[in-house]
């Protein structure tokens, strides 16, 4: 239904056996009842080759995306076939996936190219940035001179672990009780997830249930 007009003119049966279909009701508190009665206020233009254009449109989107969840599956394939104990390593902290921890593995190349967890957290650019005035040193926002793309990986698994994992969360928490605003207790989020990857992958050690701290 690739327009407002025929959504508004649609059956609530039939819509709701598409929201089933594609378990929409586990992603939306969008009933049948209120998409038609939005389709009801809706400016949108009703066309039939507009109508034809969306279709073509979706249907690409859906075999571009078929390509990439195969190019992904490979790359984390070829990740696991050569860095198995490390990704069970990094897997093993809840909230990371595999995608996810194949890319972080693919940014770093190996751990061993870090001589210390600061090196990696200036690698990534999330280290703190110096300012200097005359003799003046102060600490201000983080360097981003390191890799864009690891930068990007370490704030997409530290969205995962501050939402699953009960030992980050607390961790972010507790950096907003400090006053920080929310990307800048995910940006120390980020040091801390740093620091504890750091210390598993030259430990060899899975992740367990640490005290706060």
């Amino acid at each position: 239904m690739p327009t407002a007009e025929l959504i508004r003119n649609a059956n609530e049966n039939d819509l709701q056996k598409i929201f089933d279909e594609l378990k929409f009701a586990h992603k939306s508190n969008i009933t049948p009842q209120k998409l038609i009665s939005l389709a009801k206020s809706s400016i949108g233009i009703s066309s039939d080759i507009w109508a034809t254009v969306i279709k073509e449109n979706v249907e690409m989107l859906i075999f571009l995306n078929s390509r990439l969840n195969n190019i992904t599956k490979e790359f984390i394939d070829r990740i696991k076939s050569s860095k198995k104990d490390d990704m069970e390593i990094i897997t093993s902290i809840k909230g990371i996936n595999d995608i996810t921890a194949a890319h972080f593995l693919a940014e770093i190349k190996g751990i061993n190219r870090f001589a210390n967890r600061g090196k990696l957290a200036a690698y990534a650019g999330i280290d703190p940035a110096i300012k200097q005035s005359g003799s003046m040193y102060s600490n201000g926002r983080i360097s981003k001179k390191g890799s864009k793309s690891l930068r990007r990986i370490l704030y997409l698994m530290a969205s995962g672990v501050m939402k699953f994992n009960e030992y980050f969360r607390a961790y972010y928490l507790k950096k907003k009780e400090e006053g920080m605003p929310h990307r800048k207790a995910m940006i120390a989020l980020c040091n801390k997830l740093v620091r504890v990857l750091y210390a598993m992958l030259t430990k060899k050690e899975v992740f367990h249930m640490p005290g706060l701290s």
